[in-house]
């Protein structure tokens, strides 16, 4: 194939509208180009298309040729940018493996191209910045985001190679096995734990599923750069956010939703008790009727319904109608809860410490688990026996406020509770407690606003920015412009003269210093009015328009079509009094009293009798050619007798109708019901 064959291939393998909202990393390998081009040899053929250039390209270097694929290409109308196969150049250049020092990148470039492997940048590399910053411009401004989402990330502290290194972070494969590492974690989209339980968590499960290279990048050590380890970390925090919480288990290669369970603690002081329970907490609303889990270890069924925010209410147990009390649980073994069709699991992760915060924000009463440190205000810590001591030692000197709050019953045997305030410091506990550690670095995120699109917002409703790790004297820029703090420390409103269209580049600055960056788009275009949205019935599956075999209703936003049952007329008489009602059928066993008895929808009623001093049968059927008694039984044992005690032991205490052949008919009755 030539430049302009490998340069299709490349983005039609990388930006596909399967792909629309989803990050796409430039991630080329040897077994990427055999992939794309279908035989072993692709990578010879690769590159000696790359250093012919395509037709046309007249200029002598590599880095100029690219510069010149890249000028004015929209002019000549691509579907997509000529330079996509010199990027993939770059990107494969730096995970060649070799014997290569771990910085050096131009190396790794050389020996690519068959060249003598040499320090020292290529002529006119430090301009191929214009070519990502395009790129990222194309797939997420021109296409929207449908064919994928893509960032022009730079890694480490190299301005130039950082970009191609950047999109070695991840693999595809390494993507696709997060979703299964959060899930066995306990994590639930949305949590935010610290970068340091995120890295442990990460090698504790990544093993055999993250490449040796990403496992020891997540180690902590002095020795390698922090830069290329935080974007890491960035880019795992960015799949976690947008994660829907659906993940395939190995097991048995199921799709389920995952999510956490968390303690939940109601605190009296004065007495010195606690109620400890379950809640679960998941990114998807959970079915209207609830949900019925199996908790490990514990027997029994429990139950919960949605109550807001991502949370469930308390797990009950269904028969006894008790809290499940989580003290009796091991919180250092991991506990696990499944629905009875295996269709959700919810997890809670082993560990000696937990923190607990107010739970008024979620609109729970109480206290509530958090995965990280609250830097300000109060909570909660729950630890062992065991590790107090370094707990408290961390307390009583890096904290603004601590206190052990004497508990006599509620608690796990050998735990202990602890009230803490504005932690100053994390050095005593960072290592041994990673839960406890502050983030070392800085970073963005958005909260709130409406999407259209992955990243891309409406104009009329902009998320908030939070900012997060760093200290008080770093400050949040949007497109140059200084944002201004809410009341909560650590958020920011972007202002009313940013509402319009276009790319607004976020920067969190210490003086004139950028700790970190993040870009999203605004969009102003209106809401699709074309949309053909679905059908579904009460159970949320999808029906055709107007299609509905089972008689029931189907919604499709709000508008709402049902199919009426037949229209059967009932009479019923003018009863006189508010005492109970029994109605009859025409079988012995259909019998019903009201108010006592919902009115019957499965038999018809042939008499309505009112009970008081005395009763009287009054006639409700459609016509006495239709109401004549049957001698077929329904019903249990019970309602026979029944049926049968109104019609012949109470047949003194009931006036019979004055119309001759309804008394007639009331007497065939008694008849049958003597027969019984």
């Amino acid at each position: 194939m030539d430049y302009l064959m490998w340069n299709e291939r490349l983005a039609t393998h990388f930006f596909q509208p399967d792909y629309e909202g989803r990050r796409i990393f430039l991630y080329v390998t040897a077994d990427v180009l055999g992939e794309i081009a279908g035989c072993g040899d692709a990578l010879r053929d690769y590159v000696t298309a790359i250093k012919s250039g395509p037709p046309g390209a007249t200029r002598q270097g590599l880095c100029q040729r690219a510069l010149q694929t890249f000028e004015r290409w929209r002019d000549r109308r691509g579907t997509f940018p000529p330079y996509i196969g010199y990027l993939s150049l770059f990107v494969l250049a730096a995970g060649i493996e070799g014997d290569f020092a771990a910085h050096a990148y131009y190396p790794r470039l050389r020996q690519l191209l068959g060249e003598e492997p040499t320090i020292g940048q290529y002529p006119s590399f430090h301009r191929m910045w214009e070519l990502w910053i395009d790129l990222e411009r194309w797939a997420n401004e021109d296409q929207g985001a449908r064919l994928g989402v893509f960032k022009a990330d730079i890694a480490g502290g190299w301005e130039h190679v950082g970009l191609p290194i950047a999109q070695t972070i991840l693999t595809q494969s390494e993507r696709e096995c997060l979703p299964l590492i959060f899930a066995e974690c306990g994590l639930e989209p949305g949590t935010i734990p610290a970068d340091e339980q995120l890295a442990q968590m990460l090698v504790a499960r990544g093993q055999h599923r993250l490449r040796p290279r990403t496992l020891h990048l997540l180690e902590p050590s002095s020795n390698q750069d922090t830069t290329l380890r935080t974007l890491l970390l960035q880019t795992v925090f960015e799949e976690l956010e947008e994660w829907d919480g659906q993940c395939v288990f190995e097991e048995d290669k199921q799709t389920r939703i995952s999510g956490s369970l968390r303690l939940c603690c109601k605190l009296d002081r004065v007495s010195g008790r606690v109620a400890i329970t379950l809640c679960c907490k998941s990114s998807q609303d959970l079915p209207e009727g609830g949900l019925a889990l199996r908790c490990e270890p514990v027997e029994g069924k429990w139950v919960c319904e949605e109550h807001g925010f991502g949370w469930s209410t308390e797990l009950t147990n269904r028969e006894q109608s008790a809290n499940l009390d989580a003290s009796f649980l091991d919180w250092t073994q991991s506990v696990t809860a499944r629905s009875d069709d295996g269709k959700w699991v919810f997890r809670m992760a082993a560990t000696e410490v937990r923190i607990l915060e107010a739970g008024g924000s979620y609109g729970l009463a109480g206290l509530v688990e958090c995965a990280r440190l609250p830097r300000h205000g109060r909570f909660y810590l729950l630890c062992r026996d065991r590790i107090a001591g370094a707990i408290e030692a961390w307390g009583y000197e890096d904290c603004t406020a601590f206190e052990e709050i004497a508990v006599h019953s509620g608690l796990p045997m050998g735990w202990r509770m602890f009230a803490v305030s504005e932690p100053r410091s994390d050095q005593r506990v960072r290592d041994a407690f990673p839960m406890l550690s502050f983030n070392d670095s800085v970073r963005l995120r958005c909260q709130g606003g409406i999407q259209h699109a992955h990243n891309r917002y409406f104009t009329f409703a902009l998320p908030r920015i939070f900012l997060e790790g760093g200290d008080t004297g770093i400050t949040v820029w949007a497109n140059g412009t200084p944002l201004p703090g809410s009341k909560h420390l650590g958020v920011f409103e972007l202002l009313p003269e940013l509402e319009r269209p276009g790319k607004l580049s976020l920067e969190a600055r210490r003086g004139d210093e950028v700790l970190a960056r993040r870009g999203l788009y605004l969009s102003d275009e209106p809401l699709s009015t074309t949309i053909d949205s679905p059908w579904c019935d009460r159970f949320g599956r999808c029906v055709e328009a107007g299609e509905n075999a089972s008689g029931d209703a189907v919604a499709c936003g709000a508008a709402v079509a049902v199919t009426p049952p037949p229209f059967e007329e009932f009479f019923l008489p003018d009863l006189h009094t508010n005492r109970r009602v029994i109605f009859l059928g025409r079988k012995p066993g259909q019998i019903a009293t009201l108010p006592q008895e919902p009115f019957p929808t499965e038999w018809r009623p042939v008499w309505a009798v009112p009970i008081e001093r005395r009763g009287s049968a009054l006639f409700c059927g459609t016509g006495i050619a239709d109401a004549q008694p049957q001698a077929h039984e329904v019903g249990d044992r019970r309602s026979i007798r029944r049926w049968k005690e109104v019609l012949w032991h109470w047949r003194c205490r009931i006036s019979p109708p004055t119309h001759q052949l309804l008394a007639g008919l009331w007497e065939r009755y008694q008849q049958e019901a003597r027969k019984l």
